[in-house]
């Protein structure tokens, strides 16, 4: 089971920027290491929200198989105070459900590694890495994705902004 993980994480994280790079490289479009500095770069990104958005595709299909009535909310295109003070408490308000989750999680990761019977002890590295992965993840995405809004403003609005604040 450990060979598994090991070799989705090599392939997804080490071969797929090779070879991404290496299509950009045969396409003429950057050269082998431009291309590969990029997708290095974009690594930490996808593997963060692609590590946390299964709850969020998981609560979707539910909603939509039991027919509970689901609405995505869209981003605001109008100028309002933002921070990463203001932008933790949105984000708190708006993912409590699955930091409820997430923290039953970590907690029952840490009886079964800990506390539990013998018979019950899970202590695998294949078992407890990619949950833990998972977990983490999901606990890191609303955070660093929802409050660096802020960063991605023109300079214009970051002076509105300042100005609103005084």
């Amino acid at each position: 089971m450990i060979g598994l993980v090991l070799t989705i994480d090599y392939r997804f994280n080490i071969l797929s920027p090779l070879g991404y790079a290496m299509l950009r490289h045969r396409l003429g479009q950057q050269t082998f290491f431009n291309g590969l500095w990029e997708t290095i770069k974009w690594t930490p990104f996808f593997l963060l929200f692609f590590g946390g958005i299964s709850f969020h595709l998981l609560k979707a299909i539910l909603c939509h198989f039991l027919s509970i009535k689901m609405e995505w909310t869209t981003t605001a295109k109008e100028l309002e105070a933002s921070g990463f003070r203001i932008g933790l408490d949105r984000i708190v308000q708006d993912f409590k459900a699955m930091y409820i989750v997430m923290v039953l999680l970590m907690g029952g990761m840490i009886y079964l590694a800990c506390f539990a019977t013998y018979d019950w002890y899970i202590t695998d590295f294949s078992a407890i890495v990619p949950l833990a992965n998972q977990v983490g993840c999901h606990m890191l995405l609303p955070v660093s994705f929802g409050t660096l809004e802020f960063e991605y403003m023109s300079t214009d609005q970051r002076q509105q902004f300042a100005l609103g604040l005084f």
